[in-house]
């Protein structure tokens, strides 16, 4: 290297982070104008993270590699390109002095900087390390702020300290104590109160101040709760360049909400800086200058986890206005830190969407919405118009139930709660209410009930165990699915507590649980949205039971009728087996269910199956069926034998495994002929 005529000298910018880094970068980058000085060009404003993986003694470990996904060839590509674009910067350009600005730079180890300072030897005469060193209480403030952009969910504030020693010491010993100068960062030391003058005026440069580029600007409290809380409930961050860019873009729309300043109390960080006084001490020793804080208490402040787990209403109020209606769990509020952790999900999700597909609207959620069996109706909820059940005409009253199908219903129950109190077993008979009666004022079709047209005065004048789930009309749009004909996970709840019987503490212990327990599932399409061209999706909330439940199923792979579910839970609220006989409303309920009852089978089927009862030996009995059902009701009598209703159909069974032990659990065998 010794033809290489080196240039005069080479300025490395390290940070520290959160000094204005990113705003010093983006003026170097865009707006440096000078016969002296040229910025090294890496095709990006900051060179730290080129240049911590070209000289790092481990890049594997590099945090934004791992968030890209790189293995060992992508590294080694990555580092190429590079390589080369140094070269091509340092050969095509005959300023005499660089400049290099990136603060992932301080994270290089001494292996690294030596690396980095033989490298640039070969081509400057004189190598300077520049950084602002910001005060403790600030810098953590600010730090913790930024790693939440990125990836963390821990409120310590013990983590976000700089620990100024590790990170400056190695560059007195690399490059030479006198090669390195530090400048406190503090607006009132600053030239024009502006870190991006200061730094311009340390290196004798003149800037146009109307030139100055403003970047990473400071995240308000309540933006701060709400990233905060996607974090905490272990919402997916995604890997690869596209995941990165959303989450770039979630950041800048939640840094629109909100004003007031992110503060840490006193109570919360002076033990931090009490712990680490020595090294704050060598840092001020180091630099010349106290970095002492003088701090007032101001509202707001945040002194534990919880002060970030509650934001105000009005930035969830905000923060619902940037989703469009497509997007958000229907039911989810913001009523509680999870579902507000939801909310800023489906923003993700939206933003996700918007920019693999620039050019399609967000603001309609359904568009081309009619077919011959799907209504669309207001909010972009979808109804079931046609069906076996000629469901429209039945609830308009154009067609109603035979006499005989009525009376087919009072029959049923009546045998049903007859054949159970002769045993002394309680039974329960459930009415799940039709979307398109309950949500009649989002659609112009005249809906009635069928049940309560036809069926629910007899069933009171024979006092029969009937409940008909009827929501108030003010919140019932929380309670179901938009793409999906069947009720949601918040509706579940309100049917729940008119199923069982428990005292408050335990409804209170429940929903505590089942708040802990519920997901997001993205894109869902249901059995209404599947039936149209292109199919609808929308964000739904899922509950998922304890993995201590064991939950199996026959595995009926053709039909309805016939299936099998059952669930054990050895730690549920009461000893207690529940035999269920009922369509496909009551399948979502059963996780919900099994948080009380240890045993619980499922049949689906619209009859009473007395081979299934007395095998099962239960508890407890409910049946129930969808409100449509009531158009045609068969009797009772008419049932197969419900474990040959497959083999009589020619409908295969592939059992999951474990179902052969739950089989043994909840069932007598031997009263269904088999040996054991």
């Amino acid at each position: 290297m010794t033809n290489i005529i080196k240039k005069e000298r080479c300025i490395i910018h390290i940070g520290m982070h959160k000094t204005g880094s990113s705003s010093i970068q983006e003026t170097l980058y865009k707006e440096l104008r000078n016969e002296s000085f040229f910025y090294l060009d890496l095709n990006h404003s900051n060179h730290g993270p080129r240049i911590y993986s070209l000289f790092s003694s481990n890049p594997k470990e590099f945090h934004i590699h791992k968030k890209l996904g790189y293995g060992d060839d992508e590294i080694s590509d990555f580092n190429a390109d590079t390589l080369l674009m140094l070269h091509k910067s340092l050969d095509s350009s005959t300023v005499k002095n660089m400049i290099i600005s990136g603060e992932g730079i301080i994270n290089l180890d001494p292996e690294g900087l030596v690396k980095l300072r033989l490298f640039l030897s070969d081509f400057f005469k004189d190598i300077q390390i520049v950084a602002y060193v910001r005060p403790p209480y600030s810098y953590i403030e600010s730090a913790f702020q930024e790693t939440l952009k990125g990836f963390t969910k821990t409120f310590d504030p013990q983590v976000f300290y700089p620990n100024y020693r590790e990170k400056f010491e190695k560059f007195d010993i690399v490059f030479g104590k006198n090669n390195v100068t530090l400048w406190k960062f503090d607006p009132s030391l600053l030239r024009d109160n502006d870190v991006v003058s200061d730094f311009f005026y340390h290196l004798d440069i003149n800037l146009d101040k109307s030139k100055i580029i403003r970047a990473n600007e400071a995240m308000s409290k309540e933006a701060a709760s709400l990233l905060f809380l996607l974090r905490k409930f272990n919402f997916e961050y995604g890997k690869g360049t596209h995941d990165i860019k959303v989450n770039r873009h979630l950041v800048l729309h939640l840094q629109k909400i909100g004003r007031k300043k992110l503060r840490f109390s006193n109570k919360t960080i002076v033990p931090v800086l009490e712990l680490y006084k020595e090294d704050i001490s060598w840092m001020e020793e180091r630099l010349g200058k106290s970095l002492y804080e003088e701090r007032q208490y101001e509202e707001g402040e945040i002194a534990s986890e919880d002060d970030l787990l509650h934001p105000d209403p009005a930035s969830i109020q905000k923060l619902i206005g940037m989703i469009n209606e497509k997007y958000i769990p229907n039911g989810v509020r913001g009523e509680s830190p999870l579902e507000i952790a939801m909310l800023v999900q489906s923003l993700r999700h939206q933003i996700s969407n918007q920019l693999l597909n620039p050019t399609k609207s967000s603001t309609e959620p359904y568009q081309d919405c009619q077919s011959n069996e799907v209504l669309c109706g207001e909010k972009g909820y979808l109804f079931l118009l046609t069906g076996k059940q000629r469901l429209t005409k039945f609830f308009t009253g154009e067609l109603e139930p035979e006499q005989k199908s009525i009376i087919n219903f009072y029959e049923n129950i009546t045998t049903r709660n007859q054949i159970c109190n002769d045993k002394g077993i309680e039974y329960k008979h459930f009415i799940f209410p039709e979307k398109l009666y309950a949500l009649r004022h989002l659609t112009e079709i005249p809906a009635t009930s069928l049940y309560k047209k036809h069926y629910k005065q007899e069933c009171l004048d024979r006092n029969l165990p009937i409940t008909y789930f009827e929501f108030d009309p003010e919140n019932a749009e929380r309670y179901f699915t938009k793409t999906d004909t069947h009720i949601n996970h918040y509706g579940n709840i309100e049917i729940l507590f008119q199923m069982i019987r428990c005292t408050k503490s335990e409804e209170e212990q429940y929903k505590n649980y089942a708040q802990n327990n519920i997901r997001l599932k993205t894109d869902f399409v249901g059995d209404l949205g599947v039936k149209l061209t292109p199919s609808h999706s929308e964000t739904i909330v899922q509950y998922n039971i304890d993995k201590k439940t064991l939950y199996v199923t026959n595995g009926l792979q053709i039909g309805n009728n016939g299936k099998l579910d059952i669930l054990i839970n050895e730690e549920a609220l009461y000893e207690k087996k529940l035999l269920i006989f009922g369509d496909s409303f009551f399948r979502p309920l059963l996780k919900n269910l099994s948080y009380f009852y240890k045993y619980i089978v499922w049949c689906r089927s619209p009859y009473f199956h007395n081979e299934v009862f007395e095998a099962c030996s239960p508890d407890i009995v409910f049946s129930g069926n969808a409100e449509r059902y009531l158009s045609n009701v068969t009797p009772d009598n008419e049932r197969y034998n419900f474990f040959a209703w497959p083999l009589i159909e020619n409908r295969g069974v592939l059992p999951e495994e474990g179902f052969s032990d739950a089989m043994k659990q909840v069932f007598n065998l031997k009263k269904l002929g088999f040996t054991v």
